[in-house]
This record gives C-alpha cells, sequence and structure tokens, in this order.
C-alpha cells in the first residue's frame, strides 16, 4: 500500500489545525532505501494508473533521491508541519527500532503542550494511550501478525481515541509477500 494513510493527508487541501494520528507498526520516519530506481518505477507505475499519487510521489520523491523510503509517520510529520496540535500514538514492538524512532523524533519532532507523542511497546498497548481525539483522527493499524486478543485490544484502545462526533478513518490491512 504505497503511501497508506498518509496519502489522505498528502492529498488534502491543507492540513487540519488539529489532528490525533495513530500508527500500530510505526517503524521508523525514514529508512535506508538500497533500490530508489525501482520504487520510484513502482510509484509510476501506480501514477499511471492513478493521478491521486501524483501528490505520493512528490511528497516521496526528494526522499528517494538521497536513496532514502520516507514511512507513513514521517510523511505524517511532513505535512502536518502547520497543524497546532498533533498528537502522535505510535507503537513498534522492535526494541531497537524504537529507539531509532524515538532518535528520530526527538530530532524532527519539537514538542510542546500541543504538539505531543507517544511511543507504545506494542499495538496491544494502545488502550492505556487512549484519550478521546479532540479533532479528526487517522489510524493505521498494520500488523504482521494479529491474534483474536491483540485486535481486541486495538479495538478497545481505538474506542478510546473516538468520542461523539470524532472524524476518524481508520484503515487496516494486513501484510503478504504474494
Amino acid at each position: 500500500a504505497l503511501g497508506r494513510l498518509s496519502d489522505l493527508l498528502t492529498n488534502a487541501a491543507t492540513p487540519p489545525s488539529t489532528l490525533t494520528y495513530i500508527d500500530t507498526h510505526a517503524f521508523i520516519l525514514e529508512a535506508p532505501c538500497k533500490e530508489p530506481a525501482a520504487w520510484l518505477e513502482e510509484i509510476g507505475h501506480h501514477l499511471l494508473q492513478h493521478p491521486a499519487y501524483e501528490s505520493y510521489f512528490g511528497a516521496e520523491y526528494p526522499h528517494l533521491c538521497s536513496c532514502a523510503y520516507r514511512c507513513s509517520t514521517g510523511l505524517i510529520l511532513d505535512r502536518t508541519k502547520t497543524t497546532q496540535s498533533l498528537k502522535l500514538v505510535l507503537a513498534e514492538s522492535d526494541a531497537p527500532t524504537r529507539r531509532i524512532l524515538k532518535a528520530q523524533l526527538d530530532k524532527e519532532f519539537t514538542a510542546t503542550e500541543t504538539r505531543t507523542h507517544t511511543i507504545l511497546n506494542c499495538a496491544e498497548d494502545l488502550p492505556q494511550a487512549a484519550v478521546v481525539a479532540k479533532g479528526p483522527l487517522l489510524a493505521l493499524v498494520d500488523p504482521f501478525k494479529i491474534e483474536d486478543v491483540d485486535w481486541d485490544a486495538i479495538r478497545r484502545g481505538l474506542a478510546g481515541f473516538i468520542g461523539q462526533g470524532t472524524d476518524a478513518v481508520v484503515e487496516v490491512f494486513t501484510y503478504s509477500k504474494t
């Protein structure tokens, strides 16, 4: 899923003034890309089929030119620089990756009273971080493997963020190499 949930913000005319963003498999903000030409070719293929990929292509292109891939949370940060109130809730189960994510966030994200981030050890910890969103909610549920009990925790966590009148988009997909 090229660009995944970040496409929603990338294609938006203007970013919202308030946003809660949840990613259950955050990985890191920017990762090395060993084959940027192949990735650009794949994006180009999608672009020919769906012109909406143009904004994603524009957002990812400068990173790929530096042999890097901007992951969803990184693209969200790029698109929400003017968002006054931004709450990131990111889960990453791999401890070394979580340390890289934290270091990248410390470098790129200026936390304030209204711009905050929480990094969880796993998606199943989402209920512990749940606070009803004060504006739109975008959530990417991106599991490699998930059991029913994990789905239940994620469901409860998401429910804790979504209150009456909360505009929410939740994208759920599974990973497959086929």
